[in-house]
């Protein structure tokens, strides 16, 4: 596994797969991102930003899930 390959969610672009590696802490906002499936090993893809950049869509687990990119910035993921 190559460290190159990680990165933190919200830095990637639109259309960018990747699998979920980690939170790098636990709040309460990302202990229910957890309860919702955001768990180690479960791919994902970047479906769209807004226009501000303050909102990441993601598809995972055949869902679609919005967060902010504080939110997202707290999550490694290996990029596919």
């Amino acid at each position: 596994m190559s460290f190159l390959n990680i990165k933190l969610l919200s830095s990637l672009d639109i259309g960018q797969k990747a699998v979920i590696k980690s939170p790098i802490k636990i709040t309460n906002i990302i202990f229910r991102l957890l309860e919702m499936g955001m768990t180690k090993g479960t791919n994902i893809e970047v479906v769209r930003r807004d226009i501000t950049g303050g909102i990441l869509q993601i598809n995972i687990r055949e869902s679609r899930l919005c967060m902010r990119i504080e939110e997202a910035s707290l999550f490694l993921v290996q990029i596919l």
